[in-house]
């Protein structure tokens, strides 16, 4: 187990640093900045959220990046032709479901917008929802996990 957490922590930060190139079409979707606070969550969640209620805290520094899509009420984030299931910290994220936007902190995400941020990739496990505020919901198919953390928004 001693030696499982040190190596679980080089593959998130390596994973993490890995080229993840966008699709070839050149789109220009622009991050818009919000200055009001966005709606409350709203339950259920097409996504899970964790614990990061420090924003100045440390956090992973990997970057990870791509667009949001909601298939069969699950939020995924794809870079090409790969999808993932992200979560995000739940005292910084709000889902807009009318909308479809979601935002962290204060940088609204529309669904199929690329953007990047800081965070890690990790393996689904049985025990995931023991660390986590909302749970992944069931519709989410995937064994891989992003964490998608607050610090470097870029598009």
């Amino acid at each position: 187990m001693q030696i499982i957490v040190p190596l679980f922590i080089i593959f998130t930060l390596f994973s993490g640093c890995a080229d993840q190139k966008t699709s070839g079409e050149d789109q220009h979707l622009t991050r818009r900045e919000v200055s009001e606070p966005a709606e409350a969550i709203q339950t259920p969640l097409p996504f899970g959220t964790f614990s990061l209620p420090d924003l100045n805290g440390p956090q992973i520094q990997a970057e990870i990046g791509g667009a949001l899509s909601l298939l069969n009420g699950c939020l995924y984030l794809e870079v090409d032709d790969h999808r993932s299931i992200p979560i995000f910290p739940a005292e910084h994220t709000r889902w807009d479901s009318e909308k479809m936007v979601l935002t962290i902190v204060d940088t609204e995400i529309m669904l199929h917008e690329e953007f990047r941020t800081n965070g890690g990739y990790r393996i689904r496990s049985a025990n995931i929802h023991n660390h986590l505020v909302h749970p992944i919901p069931d519709t989410c198919v995937g064994d891989e996990i992003v964490d998608v953390l607050t610090q470097g928004f870029t598009n």
